[in-house]
């Protein structure tokens, strides 16, 4: 039943899960930064429709002359209008789309937040019986909730905890989540995904790259610290950034500790810390090898290894190798208050 209220975004997986439940609306709009989901409903309504899909970037085509085609029944069947750049299209408070024909379907994406749609957009949707995508970027329970759902849509099995992993490895866009699950898919060849399998076959995003030099240090493992160093570089990191790497992951040690110094239980720490579960994991365990004296040392080296780097003082490689030894040194001394 057509309605007049505006139309209340829907999780892009929610609107899959209508398609592939055989629902098809005649009017989509897929608003967000994750370009993934404007794809996908694409390509699962494409089948869909006998007269074919005709794309449009609405940068470069008149709109209303798109819209007239839309409103138009086809000879051969409905046909699937997928149109992508519609952001100054949808910040119009006035809806220019009159009508979609029956069999028709229109397909509109823009990158653009849900709440920048205008109310006018909205209640057309409404009216017209469609639906607004919130193509958002998902939160790392999200992710890894649609990983295990891809992976069961592949016909394939993966343990909570390997999915959640996955996620912290090659980070939250889907478009590169759908790459890697196709890979674990066919990696596991019908056994169920674990975590071990995840370091065999996910390919990780440069900042996870950097987790095990992190970790290394944090656990006080110079050898294998100052080994990653090499790798590091080959990828593109320079000496700064791994100063900055380092201290962010000093600082979340630091605000782990405190926190369960004051008696916060550890779920409730994860949470506090705003970090993808296994990293909160992670900093608890390493708060109890550090002291605050040590963390406190530990930045002053990295502060004054930078200041070095930035005036001359030391050869760049010389300065990453000195304070990557001394911070996984700091760790090793007996503890501290």
């Amino acid at each position: 039943m057509k309605s007049s209220s505006p139309a209340a975004p829907v999780p892009g997986p929610v609107a899959e899960t209508e398609v592939l439940e055989g629902k098809t609306r005649s009017l989509y709009v897929v608003a967000g930064e994750e370009g993934f989901w404007a794809s996908r409903l694409c390509s699962l309504l494409e089948p869909r429709f006998p007269g074919g899909k005709e794309s449009f970037n609405l940068e470069d085509a008149e709109v209303a002359d798109i819209f007239f085609m839309v409103s138009q029944p086809t000879f051969f069947g409905g046909k699937l209008f997928f149109l992508t750049g519609a952001e100054d299209a949808l910040a119009q408070e006035e809806a220019a789309l009159e009508s979609v024909a029956e069999g028709n379907c229109l397909l509109l994406a823009a990158r653009i937040k849900p709440a920048a749609v205008s109310r006018g957009w909205l209640v057309r949707v409404s009216e017209l019986g469609g639906v607004v995508v919130d193509a958002s970027p998902p939160d790392v329970k999200t992710a890894a909730e649609w990983v295990e759902t891809e992976v069961r849509r592949l016909g394939g099995r993966i343990r909570k905890d390997a999915a959640q992993y996955l996620v912290f490895l090659v980070g939250r866009r889907l478009l590169r989540l759908e790459s890697e699950v196709q890979k674990g898919v066919l990696f596991a060849a019908g056994k169920e995904i674990t975590r071990s399998m995840v370091d065999e076959f996910a390919s990780a995003e440069s900042e996870a790259n950097a987790f095990a030099l992190v970790d290394a240090v944090a656990s006080g493992n110079v050898q294998r610290a100052l080994a990653q160093i090499p790798d590091l570089m080959s990828q593109g990191f320079n000496v700064p950034r791994i100063f900055s790497i380092l201290a962010s992951q000093l600082a979340l040690i630091w605000k782990a500790k405190e926190l369960l110094a004051q008696g916060v239980p550890a779920q409730r720490v994860a949470k506090d810390l705003g970090v993808h579960p296994f990293a909160a994991q992670k900093a608890m365990r390493q708060a109890s090898a550090w002291s605050f004296s040590a963390l406190e040392e530990a930045f002053k080296c990295l502060v004054k290894s930078d200041e070095d780097l930035k005036t001359g003082k030391i050869d760049p490689n010389l300065a990453c190798e000195h304070a990557v030894s001394y911070l996984a040194a700091l760790c090793t001394r007996p503890s501290r208050a």
